[in-house]
């Protein structure tokens, strides 16, 4: 299991994304939130997922059926979010 970069930045990722904003549904918590993240990046031989290597080490786990878009970096997750543009926002990422 991929741990997060650290408490703060999971607690404002987690408020941001599954408070505020809503677009990861069904997070109840911080730890329901890293388990979904966690998720998409062990499933990617599902139908959909794509894996992309970008700069400084950080690669981009997508699944396209779900929109779904986790980011890690040296084996801790910065961030997990469905993106708006869904595949053009990962094609542009470098």
């Amino acid at each position: 299991m991929y741990p997060w970069k650290d408490a703060t930045s999971l607690t404002s990722h987690y408020q941001k994304h599954c408070v505020v904003q809503a677009d990861v549904p069904g997070c109840a918590s911080e730890g329901d939130y890293c388990n979904k993240a966690n998720a998409v990046i062990n499933d990617v031989t599902a139908a959909g997922s794509q894996i992309k290597h970008l700069s400084g080490g950080r690669t981009a786990y997508y699944n396209a059926l779900t929109n779904d878009l986790v980011i890690e970096q040296s084996g801790a997750i910065q961030t997990y979010f469905r993106p708006g543009a869904g595949q053009t926002y990962v094609n542009n990422l470098s």
